[in-house]
């Protein structure tokens, strides 16, 4: 048995059963290994930087890890936006580098960098490197684990290429004393004082008459999320989430109010408030400066402290497992019960929201695309006009189906993550939100759709331009214009690639197009001709 076909037993041995790649001449021995493997599927894209969202979508939807085989040089360097987003977000992402080898740059080899993994110090949680035979086993292994360990997220594995055609001899299954290790992020977080956190949780919500909960990202996977709707049910507490985290309570339950950066009644919840209950998430600035979270007391649960105190210091906080956190709220709490009526609160929600629905174009568009969507569709969203609306009142009703990319807020993202999606999840539709703009670099990735025979849905919406820079840019500078973009018959572009596609410029079009012409069954395109409309923050 070679290295190379060691390394793929391993991770088939791990559960890894996607691989998403862009071939080289370093990467054809790893390629040809998987090759020989049946139970694998194989994802070839058309840029590096798309395949490394596509392994997030893929990650995220599945709440496995992604894995991507990267070629050195530029093609390690085209995964650093993706592993960017993937840290900031704690998606777990496995990239295999094959090295150009030791002082490949001083000896005029192709692809030879000095140190290439250098630029992934900070937007990964550790590097490992094979760099002989006896390493393989240890360092591939704890590599893999690192990225679903505590705080989940990318991590690099370097390999050199002339070590992958090496034979490995019977005694190769003895490993190395440790794995080799550079870089390493991973944070410790010091034992918590559980009876203290709990004697200050019970003090603060004996005091507290309408307490609310906001859930954040790291609230998915944990199997908490049916404890948390009983305590939330039965103690009369309105739960919010981060747009990251829809879904991960049914958003058509009556203690359930979506996204808190929504306007009208969630701002009125939130003034009201007397304690906010953290769970599972960093707590953005923008969550406490422009909603008016910051001036409550707080209670925050998060798996580690990276995030605990950055923003809001001062409050009770609880490091570590968040079942355990939960566990300790939940006696705190005591079966009190608060005194919000989330019935009244839930119908002024709605009746908002519909009277919303008539004035604005984009929270008209996300009805419609809500109710035209099956119930447990994945969407997944971008930088983009149907993102942001969808983000804050777009239900989702089940955790994974909603996948927006807030750890670095990358553009280009959704119609790669949504390949990884539909991959993950292939019994879920599939919806891609798009814009014109973001949806231009990631056109050869059409290829990608019909080659693995994919059924996904692409809407993409053609104002002629980055609308929402525009407006920014009218509304500080005064100033118009600057953001237009050419852009192609995106329909068009589609039907060159064998998808088949639709060009509308009515939202009752788009509804007819929807009800006759998509069956979820195979790739559609709808593109939305129609002018810029204002984000969700400004109606």
């Amino acid at each position: 048995m070679t290295v190379s076909q060691r390394i793929i037993e391993i991770l088939l041995n791990n559960g890894a059963s996607h691989f998403f790649q862009l071939p080289g001449f370093h990467t054809l021995l790893l390629i040809a290994a998987l090759r020989n493997e049946k139970t694998i599927r194989i994802v070839t894209g058309r840029h590096e930087t798309a395949l490394t969202f596509m392994a997030d979508g893929y990650a995220r939807a599945s709440g496995k890890t992604g894995i991507l085989i990267v070629t050195p040089g530029p093609g390690l360097a085209n995964c650093l936006a993706g592993c960017m987003e993937a840290y900031g977000d704690d998606v777990p992402l496995l990239i295999i580098h094959v090295d150009a080898g030791p002082n490949a740059q001083k000896r005029g080899m192709l692809h030879g960098v000095t140190s290439p993994d250098a630029a992934f110090k900070n937007v990964t949680k550790a590097i490992y490197h094979i760099r002989q035979k006896t390493d393989v086993e240890t360092s591939l292994t704890a590599a893999y684990i690192m990225t679903q360990q505590d705080r989940k997220g990318p991590v690099l594995i370097s390999v050199p290429y002339g070590l992958l055609e090496k034979d490995l001899p019977d005694s190769a299954h003895l490993r190395s004393l440790a794995p080799a290790m550079d870089y390493p992020q991973q944070e410790t977080t010091p034992p918590q004082d559980s009876a203290f956190f709990e004697q200050t949780c019970t003090e603060l919500f004996h005091r507290a008459e309408k307490p609310l909960i906001l859930v954040g990202r790291g609230v998915i996977g944990t199997g908490i999320s049916p404890v948390l709707a009983e305590i939330s049910s039965h103690s009369s507490m309105p739960v919010f989430t981060t747009a990251g985290a829809k879904g991960v309570l049914p958003e058509d339950e009556t203690y359930v109010f979506g996204n808190i950066m929504r306007g009208g009644i969630t701002r009125e919840i939130v003034r009201s408030a007397d304690l906010v209950i953290a769970l599972g998430t960093r707590l953005r600035h923008v969550d406490i400066a422009r909603r008016g979270l910051g001036s409550k007391p707080l209670i925050h649960i998060d798996i580690d402290e990276r995030w605990i105190d950055r923003v809001h210091p001062g409050g009770s906080t609880f490091a570590g497992n968040l079942a355990t956190g939960l566990s300790i709220l939940e006696r705190a709490i005591n079966s009190k019960r608060f005194s919000w009526n989330l019935k009244i609160l839930h119908d002024k929600a709605d009746k908002e929201e519909s009277i919303l629905r008539l004035v604005s174009p984009g929270c008209a568009l996300t009805h419609l695309l809500r109710e035209a969507a099956p119930r447990h569709t994945t969407v997944v969203c971008d930088l983009n006009s149907p993102s942001y609306w969808a983000e804050y009142y777009f239900p989702v009703f089940e955790e994974r189906r909603f996948i927006t990319p807030h750890g670095s807020h990358p553009t280009f993202y959704s119609l790669a993550a949504a390949i990884g999606a539909k991959l993950a999840a292939p019994d879920h539709p599939c919806l891609a939100l798009c814009g014109d703009g973001s949806l231009m670099p990631l056109l050869g990735e059409m290829a990608t759709i019909t080659e693995q025979n994919l059924p996904l849905v692409i809407f993409v919406e053609n104002n002629g331009g980055f609308g929402v820079l525009e407006g920014a840019m009218i509304d500080r500078y005064h100033t118009t214009g600057t953001m237009s973009l050419k852009t192609p018959d995106f329909a068009a572009m589609a039907r060159s690639f064998g998808i088949k596609a639709r060009k509308v410029d009515t939202l009752a079009d788009l509804k007819r197009t929807f009800i006759t012409d998509v069956s979820w069954e195979e790739p559609f395109l709808i593109e939305l001709i129609r002018p810029m409309v204002d984000p969700p923050w400004k109606a």
